[in-house]
């Protein structure tokens, strides 16, 4: 209710207040020695208290009775829910238990945390597209044009923002690890740049997932992620035979096939053409190449083996040259644009 109400500052403090007593409540619980009840204090306060200050500040509020006809229609969604779930748990464990099976612990552990910290970066964009994009989305979704308008600009977001940090992180991952944890962890960066383009996929694939499901499509969009996460499982099985990292560099390669299936998907049930996607995400990707191949040259020459300040130096470099470039490729094509409408008129 909330959500659609978009009052998310309202969910935020009332998860920070939540987690702020749950936590103090935990924290008394462990020292007065009663263990992993702790824990279980832990999740059962944060219900109880997010539960009551929702009561509050809803006008909306829970009967105790049951209404058939509402739980049909939200049967769909349910079904849609569990099955997504499901398929979001076997696709971020079945990674791990093949390598666990395969490697041995140290190889489990430098893949685990590059697997972590990509993914964190990843999840950052999954949750800020998810919530706002439905919230947003659904209240369009009987109007496909106004809907892609909406569908359009979250694109555009992940273009200018999540391109440009995957590709930095996957370019100075190795030594971004070393200095935040430790030279010893150096090796998982060896894993970040695949692991990045398979996330990077995997980012386009959710944002047109969770459009799909906006539109109340929960069908077509599960039908669209259980084929890649069924493969991806298959891919990594197949470490077993051809070796983890050729099981990664296929990964990523799948996570591009399924780029023109996306782009079909978005101009046929979405209202966003392929040639529009291609104006929306043409001067972000010029402009993360360009910054790709700036750190590139950096890296080969002045700053070979960065120490801690020449580490900050190359980010900063990175950052100014994609800046530079989105503001140059931005004006030529607006002023193309410009002069193209006046020969017109």
């Amino acid at each position: 209710y909330l959500s659609r109400s978009l009052k998310f500052r309202t969910i935020a403090q009332t998860a920070l207040i939540a987690q702020l007593i749950a936590g103090t409540a935990s924290l008394g619980a462990a020292a007065a020695g009663y263990g992993y009840w702790a824990l279980v204090l832990n999740v059962v306060t944060a219900a109880a208290v997010t539960s009551l200050t929702y009561r509050r500040v809803c006008a909306w509020k829970p009967r105790l009775r049951v209404a058939t006809a509402t739980v049909r229609a939200r049967a769909p969604y349910v079904g849609y829910s569990i099955a997504i779930r499901s398929l979001y748990l076997l696709r971020d464990q079945s990674l791990f238990i093949v390598a666990g099976t395969l490697g041995d612990l140290k190889t489990v552990g430098y893949l685990s945390l590059a697997m972590r910290v990509a993914r964190a970066l990843g999840q950052l964009f999954e949750e800020v597209t998810s919530r706002p994009l439905i919230s947003l989305i659904s209240r369009q979704q009987n109007d496909i044009s106004q809907f892609g308008n909406v569908l359009r600009t979250v694109l555009q977001i992940i273009g200018l923002v999540a391109f440009p940090c995957f590709v930095g992180l996957a370019e100075l991952g190795t030594p971004i690890i070393s200095m935040l944890i430790g030279s010893r962890w150096a090796p998982a960066g060896h894993f970040l740049p695949w692991i990045c383009a398979g996330l990077g996929g995997w980012l386009f694939l959710h944002v047109v997932a969770v459009a799909l499901r906006a539109r109340g499509l929960t069908r077509g969009a599960v039908g669209l992620t259980a084929p890649a996460i069924l493969v991806d499982v298959g891919i990594f099985a197949s470490a077993a035979l051809i070796g983890l990292d050729l099981a990664l560099k296929i990964w990523a390669v799948r996570a591009a096939l399924t780029v023109p299936v996306l782009v079909w998907t978005l101009a046929a049930r979405l209202g966003v053409s392929g040639r529009s996607l291609a104006q929306i995400w043409s001067v972000p990707v010029l402009a993360t190449v360009l910054m790709l191949l700036s750190l590139r040259w950096l890296e080969g020459g002045t700053l070979r083996d960065p120490d801690r300040f020449g580490l900050l130096a190359l980010i900063v470099m990175g950052a100014l040259v994609y800046g530079l470039a989105l503001i140059a490729l931005s004006w030529r094509n607006t002023h193309h644009k410009l002069l193209l409408g006046a020969h017109w008129r």
